[in-house]
C-alpha cells in the first residue's frame, strides 16, 4: 500500500509539473536549496564538497528545477551505502549551464545503464524505490531544453551533468 501510494505520489507531481511560472533561477541558490532538503537523509558519513560558484542564471520553474537536483543528490547518497563522498558544483560552458552531481559509490552496472531514464525501472529492492524519479527527472529537464548525461564505472562511482541553456539577453 505504501508503495502505491508513493507511486501515485509521484505520478501526481509529475502531472502537474509545468504548473509554475518560469523565471531566471541562479543555478547555485538551486544547488544549495537541494543541499539543505537533502542534509537530513544524509548519513553523517557522507561528505559533500560543494564546487564553486558560477555567475550564470537559467530560465525555468525553480521548484521543478530543485527537484530533479534533490533526486540526483539524494540517489547518489543512496549509492554511497552509508559513507562516502558527494560532489556537487555547477559550470558556465559556452551557452549552457552544466550541474554536476558525482558519487564515488557502488556505480550503475554497464548492462542497464541504458534503462535508467525508463519509467518504473529500479535498481532498489523491492518496496525501496518507484523507479520514477529519474524518469521524471529526465523529462523536467528535457522540458526545459536541457539533457542529462551520465557516466559511471562499477566500484568507482557515478556522475550525472544537468545542462540547461542559458537564455539569451532581452
Amino acid at each position: 500500500v505504501d508503495r502505491t501510494a508513493a507511486i501515485v505520489r509521484d505520478v501526481r507531481s509529475f502531472s502537474h509539473a509545468g504548473d509554475g511560472a518560469a523565471e531566471r533561477v541562479d543555478p547555485d541558490e538551486s544547488i544549495d536549496r537541494a543541499l539543505r532538503m537533502a542534509a537530513h537523509q544524509l548519513p553523517a558519513s557522507v561528505r559533500v564538497l560543494r564546487g564553486s560558484r558560477i555567475e550564470a542564471a537559467v530560465e525555468g520553474v525553480r521548484r521543478e528545477l530543485e527537484q530533479v537536483l534533490l533526486n540526483l543528490i539524494v540517489n547518489a547518497a543512496q549509492a554511497l551505502d552509508g559513507e562516502g563522498t558527494i560532489r556537487v558544483g555547477a559550470a558556465l560552458r559556452g551557452a549552457e549551464v552544466v550541474i554536476a552531481i558525482a558519487d564515488d559509490g557502488r556505480g550503475i552496472p554497464p548492462d542497464v545503464i541504458d534503462r535508467i531514464f525508463d519509467p518504473f525501472f529500479t535498481t532498489k529492492p523491492v518496496g525501496e524505490g518507484t523507479g520514477l524519479g529519474l524518469s521524471i527527472s529526465h523529462e523536467i529537464v528535457r522540458r526545459h531544453g536541457g539533457r542529462i548525461e551520465v557516466s559511471s564505472q562499477p566500484d568507482r562511482g557515478t556522475e550525472f551533468r544537468v545542462f540547461l541553456p542559458v537564455p539569451s539577453l532581452p
